[in-house]
């Protein structure tokens, strides 16, 4: 999306994170504290101010960007205050005297002053004005507003050290690659990882192709899908901290998509067995479960239907 983009390029301009992606909650956070929907100009950017829980509703409905239960704490930590601590947000925590987690939340005067130049010829003025007022604070916080990164040591066919930012959604991501992928998949190759709901990381469009994928729909594409040549099995695996599910009519679309002869393994992985309690009655029959932390596992949701594993 252009305006994930656009914000991405804004922070980095501030020095704010050299390595961000357009999943760091600092990039959903300006978004929401600025009310912009993707028609919109810089230039009609707001700073009336917005709850957390509000923002995270603004951008599941204006960008469609999903969310799970711990996303909460993830935006406040990772984006309000960490955007406070580089000076670049405000709240009014101590006028209403209510906790900043229930608090308004604005962007500064000056940072916002230059967001809604962005994109127009006075930018680059008010870049360099800003970064020249802003220089012992951007120098004192620029070692910790890096993204946490997570390094996978994948051992498949098309072996990689894959780095990911750090966060739950990636965590699991993460253990797929390195137990999941041993007990049940050999040496896999890995065809496609987001590096969160919303964000392809890795995407081998070719090779898909080759094994029968035309395209998928981006709405009903798995978080990864691995290829196990030994037995002609392509993984498809879904990974959410909060248990959601593949849903019926994602599979059916999958399904519909594909036209190579490979056996299709569809795959919710979750974290732990809270998590498999909670969400057994919405898992789909002819699926599978892996549960993160009884890595040698597999629940088979079908007729007794077990299958042969890896050497």
């Amino acid at each position: 999306m252009a305006k994930l983009d656009d914000t991405v390029q804004i922070l980095k301009d501030v020095k704010f994170d050299s390595n961000l992606t357009a999943s760091n909650m600092a990039v959903f956070f300006l978004l929401g504290a600025t009310h912009l929907t993707p028609e919109m100009k810089w230039s009609d950017a707001t700073n009336r101010g917005i709850q957390i829980r509000r923002a995270l509703f603004f951008l599941q409905n204006i960008y469609g960007l999903q969310f799970d239960e711990n996303t909460l704490e993830d935006f406040y930590e990772l984006g309000a205050q960490r955007m406070l601590a580089f000076g670049l947000s405000t709240n009014d925590s101590t006028k209403t005297k209510t906790e900043p987690k229930e608090a308004h939340w604005f962007l500064s005067a000056d940072f916002f002053k230059l967001v809604t130049a962005y994109g127009t010829p006075q930018y680059q003025s008010l870049l360099a004005s800003f970064l020249k007022q802003h220089a012992d604070l951007i120098n004192s916080q620029s070692h910790l507003s890096h993204t946490p990164q997570l390094t996978i040591d994948f051992q498949g066919t098309n072996a990689e050290q894959i780095k990911l930012p750090k966060n739950n959604h990636n965590q699991l991501s993460k253990a797929v690659l390195e137990k999941f992928v041993p007990n049940f998949a050999g040496k896999a190759e890995l065809l496609h990882i987001a590096d969160d709901p919303q964000r392809d990381l890795k995407a081998e469009q070719q090779r898909l192709t080759e094994l029968g994928f035309s395209s998928i729909l981006p709405e009903a594409m798995p978080d990864i899908i691995l290829y196990d040549h030994d037995r002609n099995r392509l993984f498809l695996l879904t990974a959410t901290p909060a248990g959601t599910t593949i849903t019926g009519s994602h599979i059916e679309i999958i399904k519909e998509a594909y036209s190579g002869d490979a056996e299709l393994v569809f795959v919710t992985v979750l974290a732990d067995g809270d998590s498999f309690k909670s969400t057994l009655d919405a898992i789909n029959w002819g699926t599978k479960i892996w549960i993160a932390t009884i890595p040698e596992h597999l629940v088979h949701m079908d007729e007794a239907h077990f299958m042969d594993l890896p050497d």
